[in-house]
């Protein structure tokens, strides 16, 4: 019987859905939390008993810039982001002894056929020079780049 060996993981799950807090409802709510928090523990959880099995590894997560910074109609995103952070801090602490690191990284928009539809000439960038309505030459995030 061959033997499945994790040895490293990406968790780039995500969803967003553009609307009010006022307006979130709780099955908004739920999804993204579902999706982006939940998802990310009980994934990594899977994974980590693997690794336990076979001399730890590596889990990163994909967390947002939306976890440290916050944006309008994003009550649940920017929660379930942070979330993400706080949670891998404390599976980093807990999984540790077993030799599992536990990071996360926390991007800009990721260039996708779902955010490419909110990216306009409208949309601002900040950069070490000033604000701009372009993003700096090959700084874009592309999904599946």
């Amino acid at each position: 019987e061959k033997k499945l060996v994790v040895d490293s993981f990406v968790y780039l799950a995500g969803i967003n859905v553009l609307v009010s807090a006022l307006e979130t409802t709780e099955e908004i709510w739920d999804r993204i939390i579902d999706v982006n928090l939940k998802g990310f523990f009980f994934v990594s959880k899977v994974i980590a008993k693997n690794m336990i099995l076979n001399g730890g590894g590596s889990i990163l997560g994909i967390a947002s810039q939306h976890a440290v910074v916050a944006n309008v109609d994003r009550a649940a995103y920017c929660a379930s982001k942070a979330g993400m952070i706080h949670l891998a801090k404390e599976l980093a602490l807990e999984w540790a002894k077993y030799g599992i690191r536990v990071n996360m990284v926390s991007p800009t928009m990721i260039f996708s056929e779902a955010s490419g539809t909110r990216i306009t000439s409208s949309t601002i960038f900040i950069t070490s020079k000033g604000w701009t309505h372009r993003p700096p030459q090959g700084t874009r995030a592309r999904h599946g780049s």
